[in-house]
């Protein structure tokens, strides 16, 4: 039986330079009861080759396991958080950098709230070149949220954690909900975190705990990505209106189809301008089926004005 207080998850594919980096954070941290699972998604560059290295050299903190055939983000996933025991479970992304404490700081708030079903924490960034930036960006989230907020919150912004890398897991809710859902290209993060907050409330760490890396290659960069996410966001948005405050709905209904749905279109025009004509029409249908086409088009002509106009906020304070 696995004693560990805490298992660090980590898929990998193709990771290339930035694999040193990640896993080495991990070893290092001050915190020492856990282990750390990985999972080889069929890598075709020298991924597989080094996390061997890593596997024969920490063999009592690192159980490593390779997918035969590519399996995609969200299906490694669920296959670590089922070899998983401890009652915590932290994922984590090989592009990223953990700070020295962040495993310590991730069990002792879980500690001061065992009733929560998951927690995500603030991150800094990091650069291709290991060049480190302070996200001093305010946000009033409060320490424990619970369904309404996270509905009226995520209605308007979206996912709250935004990454994958500065989330941590209760082992008992993940399988209550059957981990994530593998329907889901990119937005199985976004589902699972709103299927947990209906089984009890999460938290949020008020301090950056990761590096988080910024690059070209990641996967919300890809241009695929932007269609799939419009897609599969859609509905999820549409779930948290239903489920906001009754107070709530019809402003957040507003923001839906003034904020959401217009952003979503822009990055549809971003799809036009690099030439991926059928994943643009692809995603402007899913949207049109929001709302009407000359609606979105005309409140988006009205946001690049505001934007011309070095307004933009005045645009959004309108709906808030």
């Amino acid at each position: 039986m696995n004693s560990k207080k805490i298992s660090v998850i980590l898929p990998v594919y193709n990771a290339g330079t930035f694999l040193t980096p990640c896993i080495d954070s991990v070893l290092a941290q001050d915190f020492k009861d856990f282990e750390l699972l990985i999972c080889d998604d069929s890598s075709t560059d020298e991924s597989y080759e080094k996390l061997l290295i890593y596997a024969e050299n920490n063999p009592t903190l690192i159980r490593l396991f390779r997918n035969e055939e590519n399996q995609g983000l969200f299906k490694s996933l669920n296959f670590l958080l089922k070899q998983c025991e401890s009652p915590l479970i932290k994922l984590w992304s090989q592009d990223d950098v953990m700070m020295e404490n962040c495993l310590t700081a991730v069990c002792s708030f879980h500690l001061k709230h065992p009733y929560i079903t998951m927690s995500y924490h603030r991150v800094d960034f990091i650069d291709n070149y290991g060049n480190k930036t302070i996200n001093d960006k305010a946000d009033s989230t409060p320490e424990i949220i619970d369904l309404q907020t996270y509905c009226t919150i995520s209605a308007k912004w979206g996912c709250m954690p935004g990454n994958i890398a500065n989330v941590t897991l209760v082992k008992k809710y993940v399988d209550k909900v059957n981990g994530f859902d593998t329907d889901h290209k990119v937005s199985g993060d976004f589902d699972m975190w709103t299927r947990l907050v209906y089984l009890a409330p999460i938290g949020r760490i008020d301090q950056p705990l990761i590096y988080l890396r910024r690059h070209d290659g990641q996967l919300s960069n890809q241009l695929s990505s932007i269609y799939f996410r419009i897609k599969e966001d859609l509905p999820i948005f549409e779930q948290l209106i239903a489920n906001s405050a009754p107070e709530e709905k019809e402003r957040l209904h507003k923001f839906f189809k003034q904020k959401i749905l217009v952003n979503f279109f822009n990055e549809t025009i971003y799809l036009m301008k690099r030439k991926q004509f059928k994943l643009a029409w692809l995603a402007q249908l899913e949207l049109f089926k929001k709302n009407r086409a000359i609606f979105i088009i005309s409140r988006w002509i009205q946001l690049r004005i505001y934007i011309s106009l070095g307004i933009r906020e005045s645009y959004y304070k309108r709906l808030i």
